[in-house]
Order: structure tokens, then sequence, then C-alpha cells
């Protein structure tokens, strides 16, 4: 762990530094020694959440370029052009964006399952909000983190992104994606064929869709 921790480099994300990855690496470590299922899946969850934010953080730039409005502005009025370029990122993000998953049966389907970003996340396929691990939380360095980037605490209500373009928007849903979602086992599944993925590693684009 200390030699991964050595490579990383000091710093914030915004400023290209990677702190965000170490403390990752070491709450990692830590749920590698714990001995309580629910120490460990805290552990997890936190460490998920900080790659999440190091991750977002850092697409911040090609996020925005990529939801730009897509017609020339240059005459309109910056009140209104502010107006236009709000107004298409929400919409792009409730009704064209979605995460494609597998569904509980996908050894035997191939079956995926849609979550729309606009929208709330489902509980789980138990009928809970979160694993039984991941209600009720102790780690404070967790519930700090919660506190900052999920504005609704203990619930999937309110966890639908409004403009993808914010990252509060998306660290909000990234929060409870992550924490509903840590331990459904089908979701552990192999994101790509391994023709696909030898065409990954030789620096080409696979043809196909991912998970087959």
């Amino acid at each position: 762990m200390e030699r991964c921790v050595a490579s990383l480099r000091a710093g914030s994300a915004e400023e290209g530094g990677q702190d965000l990855l170490i403390s990752a690496v070491r709450s990692y470590g830590r749920a590698y020694s714990a001995t309580h299922p629910g120490e460990r899946a805290e552990h997890v969850l936190l460490a998920n959440l900080y790659v999440g934010l190091h991750e977002q953080i850092e697409l911040q730039q090609p996020i925005a370029q990529a939801l730009s409005w897509p017609m020339d502005t240059r005459r309109t009025p910056p009140p209104l052009r502010r107006q236009l370029q709000r107004s298409w990122e929400s919409v792009v993000t409730r009704q064209l964006m979605e995460l494609r998953l597998p569904a509980a049966d996908f050894t035997v389907t191939r079956r995926l399952v849609s979550q729309r970003i606009g929208s709330d996340i489902g509980r789980t396929p138990g009928g809970a909000r979160f694993p039984a691990t991941l209600t009720h939380l102790k780690n404070i360095e967790l519930k700090a983190l919660l506190y900052d980037i999920d504005r609704t605490p203990n619930t999937l209500t309110g966890s639908a992104a409004d403009n993808w373009r914010m990252l509060g928007d998306r660290m909000n849903f990234v929060a409870d994606l992550f924490r509903a979602r840590q331990q459904e086992r089908h979701l552990f599944q192999t994101p790509f064929t391994a023709e696909q993925t030898a065409v990954i590693r030789g620096g080409g684009i696979p043809v196909g869709a991912p998970l087959g």
C-alpha cells in the first residue's frame, strides 16, 4: 500500500494532484484488514467515492465541452445565451443520458437494464434503499464526505441529476449509486468480451456493444 501511495502525486485534484487517490488507497487498505463486514463495506464505499470524486473533477472540462449548446449563439444576448445553455444541459441530462447495467440474471440472459441519469436511483433488488451494512453508517470520514456531496442523506429520493455539467449534481448521483449498488454481485461482470479487451489494449476501438 505504501509503495502505491508513494507513486501518487500530493496535491488537490484541481491542481493536478492525487490526494483523493491517496486517501482511496489507504481506505482500501483499511478495508482489506477489517474484520467486521460493516466496517469493511464502509471503507470500500469511502474509497470508491474518493476515486469517483477525483475522476469527476478531472473530467469537468471535457464534460462541459460535451454539453455545449450545439448552435451558434454569438449574436445572442449573454443572459439569453446562458439560459439556453442551462436549459440544454438539463434537457440532455434528463432525456438523453443513461447507464446500462447488467440485470440480476445477466449471466443467463445477458440482459441489460437502464438507469436514467435524470431519474432517482431505484431501490435494491430486495427492496431496500441501501445494503444492510451501509444503512446506518459509523465511519466519521465517510459521513463527512457524504455530508459534502450527498444532498439527500440516507435516501434515494432526490438522487437524480438535473444538470450533468455541474460537479455537485454528478457527485450527488454517484454517491447514492455507489452506496445503493455496492454489493450487487451481478455488477461485477467483465464489461467487455475478451476480443474487445484485446482491441482496447492494442489501442483500438472495439466493435459491438460492451457486456457482450
